[in-house]
């Protein structure tokens, strides 16, 4: 909107969407409250560069010291009260940036993969990108997840080695996880 990041809850008109500048300060101040776990934070982005990079601009300022973008050698205990980043801009439109500018990248713990074509050549994709080793994440949707699913063992084994995505949105309306955890899911 007007240049600069905003919040985009299609199919939520009820919901009451704060300014990004106010919601990541109300999660700096408040979001380990109650709980220690990592805040995962997946922006899907539908945006040009120069906003991408104000979007960085902003992380940095408001979550700065809260973010964890090494995440190689990274235990459990290091995520406790942080903030990993994952940027996503494989659903870009006409006239939006389909790569994530170099800003907003450096902040990020994770990179987005869709899945396209078959499980083996995404596993072949990932294992040979050492730079990025773990710190890909497979997305899948349900048609996706079910068509892995049929695969069992094979899927189950990328999942011991790698990350997957699963968005149960606008295709089923009585999504099942556990299904999706047995063989390994993450997120």
């Amino acid at each position: 909107e007007g240049g600069e990041p905003s919040l985009n809850r299609p199919g939520f008109p009820s919901v009451n969407v704060p300014e990004l500048d106010e919601l990541f300060s109300t999660m700096r101040d408040k979001c380990f409250q109650t709980s220690k776990y990592p805040v995962i934070f997946i922006f899907e982005l539908h945006c040009r560069d120069s906003v991408q990079q104000k979007l960085a601009t902003m992380l940095k300022t408001f979550l700065g010291f809260g973010l964890n973008k090494d995440f190689e050698n990274c235990t459990p205990e290091d995520c406790k009260e942080r903030f990993l980043v994952v940027a996503d801009a494989s659903q870009a439109g006409e006239g939006e940036s389909a790569t994530v500018h170099k800003a907003l990248k450096e902040l990020c713990t994770f990179e987005m993969h869709p899945f396209q074509g078959s499980l083996g050549a995404i596993q072949k994709q990932f294992d040979a990108n050492k730079a990025m080793a773990g710190k890909q994440i497979l997305r899948l949707k349900d048609a996706h997840l079910e068509l892995n699913m049929e695969k069992g063992e094979v899927f189950a084994n990328f999942n011991d080695k790698h990350l997957s995505y699963w968005i149960p949105r606008n295709e089923t309306t009585n999504s099942f996880a556990a299904d999706a955890w047995a063989l390994g899911v993450q997120m």
